[in-house]
């Protein structure tokens, strides 16, 4: 007996491991993907969709999900999660600079840094740590 075979992509849209395949047979359900969990830096993982965004959420949870019929690809959805930045003045005048804390997104570009003044030196930018920060 002939049993259709499909393959299932799982394309982690920039988040680890990248992208890796499952093999299911026809009509089998799947409750769960055996496999690593997806993660991306500074990211909440949001589910299987059938697009990057916009995208019908697929249900790979308890009920399971046995409606595949052909080869197909999903591609993980994230959710950006918030972060704290703090600017240390590291000896200027009053140690901190601007507004303090500030919070943004984590992958959200931030426009119109403050600058710092310190006496006998140039402010060359903002780093992670005091000495060897990048």
């Amino acid at each position: 007996m002939h049993v259709d075979k499909y393959i299932i992509t799982f394309d982690t849209n920039g988040g680890f491991p990248g992208t890796f395949t499952r093999e299911i047979h026809a009509g089998e359900t799947i409750s769960s993907i055996a496999g690593p969990n997806p993660q991306k830096d500074g990211c909440s993982f949001r589910g299987w969709f059938c697009r990057e965004q916009d995208g019908s959420f697929i249900n790979f949870g308890s009920n399971g999900f046995s409606d595949i019929t052909h080869d197909l690809t999903v591609i993980a959805q994230w959710n950006s999660n918030n972060c704290t930045i703090r600017y240390d003045g590291n000896g200027t005048e009053s140690n901190v600079i601007g507004t303090n804390p500030v919070s943004k997104k984590y992958w959200e570009v931030i426009n119109n840094l403050p600058s710092a003044e310190r006496a006998g030196y140039d402010f060359i930018g903002w780093f992670t740590h005091p000495q060897y920060g990048k």
